[in-house]
């Protein structure tokens, strides 16, 4: 990867080393990369792993997360207690989601099961059923709260998200040329 010769800096997008030449001068050599990046150096190359996952998020998958902040949100402002509506909905999301499972696998299945497809597939009947369990009687039309603070706290969350997602595929976007 540095085939530059000994005794120059050399900076790609995997990272930086520094090597003194014979004058003891720093030679740099840029590989297309801007002031920002040439500063930042390795910083700027590699995100830690979980902003790495969310700088490659598709849209479908930014929605997904988008739709766990509503329904955490959801889950904070009217928590019930109740073992009853947990179970019910432990119990819908098991049936559910062996036939939702049953439903996307191939025969013969794959040799590499995909753990977050499984577990999404299990989690989102729990979370539909609970969530309509604890918005009964609440004053949601549809799945939107009838309280103004409760709905701007829910897109507000989701907005961030969304801005911090974005920002993070356009720095990862820029170190890439």
């Amino acid at each position: 990867m540095f085939d530059e010769p000994a005794g120059k800096w050399s900076i790609a997008r995997t990272g930086a080393r520094r090597a003194l030449s014979s004058s003891d001068e720093f030679n740099v050599v840029h590989h297309d990369l801007s002031v920002f990046q040439l500063i930042c150096g390795p910083f700027m190359m590699r995100l830690p792993r979980p902003l790495k996952y969310l700088s490659e998020l598709t849209p479908g998958k930014v929605a997904l997360w988008c739709y766990l902040i509503w329904y955490l949100v959801t889950v904070v402002l009217h928590f019930d207690p109740s073992p009853g509506i947990w179970l019910s909905s432990f119990g819908i999301s098991a049936v559910v989601g062996i036939a939702l499972l049953l439903s996307v696998r191939s025969e013969p299945p794959p040799a590499l099961s995909d753990r977050w497809q499984t577990f999404r597939l299990f989690l989102m009947p729990f979370c539909v059923s609970s969530f309509s369990a604890l918005i009964k009687d609440q004053g949601y039309i549809l799945v939107l709260p009838s309280r103004s603070s409760e709905f701007y706290l829910s897109f507000t969350l989701c907005a961030v998200f969304v801005f911090f997602v974005y920002g993070l595929k356009r720095t990862q976007r820029g170190t890439a040329a």
